[in-house]
């Protein structure tokens, strides 16, 4: 299994490929297109899971990458709180 991260931006997207023992496999970014996106998507071979945050453009995304991917994670990381002492 690949793991693919990726930072959607309204103009460029930045992936990071990550292998089973987490060792970097490849880092890219790429123009924030249909076309591009799957391209990068697609170049990456053999079973990968994509995770990125949820935002503004989450639900394209969604719809792009479910048919291109074996496991899809859209996540909404929580902020941190601090400890107050």
């Amino acid at each position: 299994m690949k793991f693919i991260g990726m930072d959607a931006h309204s103009r460029t997207c930045t992936f990071v490929v990550r292998a089973n023992n987490g060792n970097i496999l490849r880092r890219a970014r790429v123009s924030t297109t249909d076309s591009e996106l799957i391209r990068f998507v697609r170049s990456v071979k053999g079973p990968k899971q994509l995770a990125f945050e949820e935002g503004v453009m989450s639900h394209w995304l969604y719809l792009l990458f479910k048919p291109e991917v074996d496991v899809l994670v859209v996540c909404q990381p929580q902020e941190k709180k601090r400890r107050q002492e």
